[in-house]
């Protein structure tokens, strides 16, 4: 990965496959780095640092408190927090917040292949835009 650019930690296949098209297709994000779970996470953070790390909080095998706790040690690099919509309290929302999320972009319940589908990637492409610009 090269330093800079985004790295998308995420376990689905098709939602991993479209919102990595989504990103890639905006030349300034290039094309994201992928990790599906907690070891792989850890060794792309470790190859280059980038700018905005996508991260979905479900993604099997990761830890999500100490995975929060080490990228806010890289000054550079925001997260963008994909959550399920039964998950995403006004509590759980604060308490991504002050572990040092910038984004927070809600996935919803039934995503399916289709409409719902690319209206998330799009959702997750104008996250990292706002987060870059903060």
């Amino acid at each position: 990965m090269k330093t800079g650019g985004v790295l998308l930690i995420q376990d689905p296949t098709f939602l991993r496959r479209k919102i990595r098209q989504r990103l890639a297709a905006d030349p300034s994000f290039g094309t994201p780095a992928i990790a599906d779970n907690s070891i792989d996470a850890l060794r792309e953070l470790n190859r280059g640092r980038p700018s905005v790390v996508v991260v979905d909080l479900q993604t099997e095998g990761l830890t999500v408190s100490i995975f929060l706790r080490y990228v806010q040690h890289l000054p550079d690099t925001k997260v963008v927090a994909l959550v399920g919509e039964l998950q995403l309290t006004a509590e759980r929302k604060t308490e991504l917040q002050s572990s040092g999320v910038h984004g927070i972009v809600e996935v919803p319940f039934d995503l399916r292949e289709g409409a719902r589908l690319e209206e998330l990637a799009h959702e997750v492409a104008v996250a990292v835009h706002r987060v870059l610009l903060s």
